[in-house]
C-alpha cells in the first residue's frame, strides 16, 4: 500500500472527533483501523461514501443527525478544509 498524503482526510479530522476514535478503538478495534486506514488513504471529502462518512461519525461520536444537507455535502463538521497555498496543497 502507498504511504498516506500527509494532507489526508486523517489528519484534517477534527481533534474531538479523532480523541473519540481513538477511545472507540479499544472497544472496536477493526472497525476503527478500517475507518483511519480509508481517511489516511483518501484526500478528499468527497470520495468518502456516505457509509463511510456514517461509520466516522458513528466511531468518533459526532452527532451527524443535527447536520445540514451542507455539512453532509461539504464534512466541515468533520475535517479541517484543505487550502491550497502557493500551488501547494
Amino acid at each position: 500500500m502507498n504511504k498516506p498524503c500527509k494532507y489526508n482526510l486523517y489528519s484534517r479530522l477534527n481533534s474531538d472527533a479523532k480523541k473519540a476514535l481513538a477511545n472507540n478503538s479499544v472497544k472496536y478495534s477493526d472497525s476503527t483501523k478500517a475507518i483511519i486506514l480509508k481517511l489516511e488513504n483518501t484526500v478528499f471529502y468527497s470520495d468518502l461514501t456516505i457509509q463511510e462518512v456514517n461509520s466516522t461519525c458513528t466511531f468518533s461520536d459526532v452527532q451527524s443527525y443535527q447536520w445540514s444537507a451542507n455539512d453532509w455535502r461539504f464534512g466541515e463538521k468533520l475535517f479541517s478544509e484543505l487550502i491550497l497555498v502557493d500551488g501547494k496543497w
